[in-house]
């Protein structure tokens, strides 16, 4: 996506409604720039609130995947960053396979990490939508890999993904339970304590809490959107 190339989509798609772009062939910072540039003159046109479009970039190519990091921070409009994988692996000129593509993947993760927006995707491949069960196993499995969610190619893998990447009840009491046991600890002075036989110490409880404010975050959007 070539700001020049993208300039006419830009300002036919930016409108009130519409939440963000999916950004293909994401690979350097000034390209990102200059589509940030754009969206906003888009959004200016279109009378809509300047910084309101989001940005979802698609890493497809070399260059795109060793500047990662770099490209993921270049606007502050980026929430997210998935792999285009087939696109990325004929750039690559190797076979689009869960083993070829396993380590691209994982490093997604890392440099949305290292970004700060949402590593989107799954650890392996998923273009068959006849098999709901291996869909949701693989979105689980996914999720233990530290991606957040991800794109899909059919309407009904969309609940499969939002109930997959979603905590379960029993992993929000447990995250509850770490929080309020973290708050106890540190009364006492303590820096570690124990639930069922578990030492919990401050990543355990970083990852409580984070797990407990994405779930608020999406059950204000679920209020929102009802």
């Amino acid at each position: 996506a070539t700001p020049d190339l993208a300039a006419d989509d830009i300002t036919a798609a930016i409108r009130a409604g519409v939440c963000g772009l999916s950004i293909p062939k994401a690979e350097s910072t000034e390209q990102i720039r200059a589509i940030d540039a754009a969206v906003t003159a888009a959004e200016t046109l279109a009378g809509v609130a300047v910084g309101s479009t989001r940005l979802i970039l698609i890493i497809e190519t070399a260059q795109g995947y060793l500047d990662m990091a770099a490209v993921a921070k270049a606007s502050p409009r980026t929430v997210a960053i998935l792999l285009g994988a087939e696109d990325f692996a004929l750039d690559l000129g190797m076979e689009p396979n869960d083993e070829t593509l396993r380590g691209p993947r994982q490093q997604v993760v890392i440099a949305a990490a290292a970004a700060g927006v949402m590593p989107l995707g799954l650890i392996g491949g998923a273009t068959r939508f006849d098999d709901p069960q291996g869909y949701r196993a693989l979105a689980v499995r996914s999720r233990q890999f530290g991606f957040v969610g991800s794109t899909c190619i059919h309407p009904n893998q969309a609940a499969i993904l939002n109930e997959a990447f979603a905590a379960s009840p029993e992993e929000l009491a447990h995250a509850r339970r770490v929080v309020a046991g973290a708050a106890e600890a540190a009364g006492m002075g303590r820096g570690a304590f124990a639930i069922d036989g578990r030492m919990i110490d401050a990543p355990v409880v970083r990852r409580a809490e984070q797990m407990l404010a994405r779930q608020a975050a999406i059950d204000a959007r679920s209020s929102m959107a009802g």
